[in-house]
């Protein structure tokens, strides 16, 4: 069972700035911890949803 990804609009100007290269990782690795967020995802606290962190970045 796939996830649903909210992108937070923070988020999303962010990896609208950062380089091609790295927005296309980012987007690719959230694309697999959709599919089983709670293997590869660590639970916010005091919200509901997840982060996750791919190379430098975390969101």
């Amino acid at each position: 069972m796939a996830f649903e990804v909210i992108w937070d609009p923070k988020s999303l100007k962010v990896l609208d700035k950062l380089p091609k290269e790295d927005s296309g990782r980012i987007v690719k690795k959230v694309d697999i911890v959709k599919e089983d967020p709670k293997r590869y995802a660590e639970r916010l606290v005091g919200e509901e949803g997840y982060k996750i962190r791919v190379g430098d970045y975390k969101d």
